[in-house]
């Protein structure tokens, strides 16, 4: 008999992935890409669709393909000591380097940011990111109701303003949408949307986050691994569908906008200006109020998260002990401002995410193989090399080395001059690894006819 979930629990758990995935982030970072692609908006963003949307899908389908309890699981097919180090690089990038921080750093954007003038931004931020990740640490541990009332009311909230920006703008847009995109748009908008997507950091979060989606399908009743993936698709599909969405309103917006402002520093300007012109300062204040909601339940997510995976693999500190540490490090990191973490978080992004679909491509193959780990292995190791020179091509500060470094790379490597050096590299891993696991089998089931 097929297990299946009624419509009720179907919209449930996409409503689930869909508040685990979308958070400020998820709205700056297309915002600002509208303005860069200008009226090549549409091609970038299908390639901003492919890796925010199909690659968070690609990667919970693989954790339920491969039976996954946790990060660390997933990646120790590879092996168990690469299990270690990719769960420790991941919750870093998603814990106390970037993501984490930049919930803090964007919630003052958009609230304390828009009132205080540019002298007191240094002091207000420090003292917003004091008091934010001084709650978010409390509420860590202690039991509360807070979040069961912002997902039950204030997340819906937060989509009706949002919906109702889209309503306003596009019944009274700025413009048409013929904004000049920048030199890096004008050719390879689709590539360069692709990697501005590597922002949201999905992948990543649904790597880290997936199975909790695949125990709350388990928790309906769900259990036959076959049902499991196909529910994961189902509801993972309904979830990104109404991300995609989202985001594409949101690129034509920024590209919209570039009738009325100029290219800004970041999306968190862009969308602000946008907001503005629209609604006033009154706008400003309730959006900043629905955004700060938005990445507090994320930044506790992030935190104890982070501290949930690390008390059980390194138990030298407790639950409590690395709640701490990820607090103190992220609030650190928040204070050196929004600009300072996207700049540096692309560097990291640009490595891990080869390594994240690395894993993932094998995952979703894995029936043909059976789960051999020579598949992962040589999928990964082939996929090590261009992934680090691709994340030293992206660091904000070159030198003499990396420049020689990254022009011979480019120059050397197809696709690499557009930041996917990878993709050839990593299949051919994959189809190496699946010759050898063919040869294995044939090699094994010879000496089994030998030994007869």
């Amino acid at each position: 008999m097929m297990e299946k979930l009624s419509i009720k629990k179907l919209l449930l758990v996409a409503s689930l992935i869909f508040g685990m995935f979308f958070g400020a982030g998820n709205l700056i970072f297309p915002a600002h890409l509208g303005q860069l692609a200008g009226d090549h908006w549409l091609s970038a963003g299908i390639g901003f669709l492919l890796s925010a949307t199909l690659l968070p899908l690609a990667a919970l389908v693989a954790l339920s393909k491969t039976k996954s309890t946790g990060l660390y699981d997933f990646a120790k097919h590879v092996s168990p000591w690469y299990g270690v180090t990719f769960l420790v690089m991941n919750h870093l990038a998603l814990g106390p380097m970037f993501a984490t921080p930049r919930t803090a750093a964007l919630g003052y954007q958009f609230s304390l940011g828009n009132f205080l003038p540019a002298k007191y931004s240094t002091i207000g931020l420090l003292i917003f990111s004091a008091i934010f990740f001084g709650l978010a640490y409390y509420l860590s541990i202690h039991e509360s109701n807070l979040l069961k009332i912002i997902g039950k009311w204030l997340n819906p909230l937060f989509l009706i303003i949002l919906f109702l920006l889209f309503i306003v703008a596009f019944l009274s847009p700025f413009g048409p949408l013929d904004g000049t995109p920048i030199a890096t748009y004008q050719h390879g908008a689709t590539t360069n949307g692709f990697l501005e997507g590597y922002n949201t950091m999905d992948a990543l979060a649904a790597l880290a986050f997936g199975v909790t989606i695949i125990r709350s399908l388990q928790g309906m009743g769900i259990h036959k691994e076959d049902a499991i993936a196909k529910n994961t698709i189902k509801t993972g599909s309904l979830a990104m569908l109404l991300c995609g969405g989202i985001y594409l309103g949101i690129i034509a917006l920024g590209s919209m906008s570039l009738t009325r402002f100029t290219v800004s520093e970041n999306g968190g300007i862009a969308l602000t200006q946008i907001i503005q012109a629209y609604f006033g300062k009154a706008g400003l204040a309730l959006m900043g109020t629905m955004t700060i909601l938005a990445v507090f339940t994320t930044a506790i997510g992030l935190i104890a998260s982070f501290a949930q995976d690390f008390s059980v693999r390194f138990p030298i500190l407790s639950y409590k002990g690395w709640l701490r540490v990820t607090t103190i490090l992220s609030f650190t990191t928040a204070n050196f401002g929004l600009n300072t973490i996207i700049s540096w978080t692309m560097p990291f992004l640009m490595l891990l995410y080869p390594l994240a679909m690395a894993m993932i491509l094998p995952a979703l193959c894995s029936s043909l193989f059976k789960n051999r780990k020579i598949v992962y292995q040589m999928t990964t190791l082939f996929t090590v090399i261009p992934a680090l020179l691709d994340g030293i091509k992206a660091l904000p500060v070159q030198n003499s080395f990396t420049s020689a470094l990254t022009s011979w790379y480019i120059h050397t490597i197809p696709f690499a001059a557009n930041g996917l050096g990878f993709i050839l590299p990593t299949f051919a891993g994959f189809i190496l690894g699946l010759l050898l696991c063919l040869f294995e089998k044939n090699y094994s089931y010879q000496k089994t006819i030998s030994s007869k």
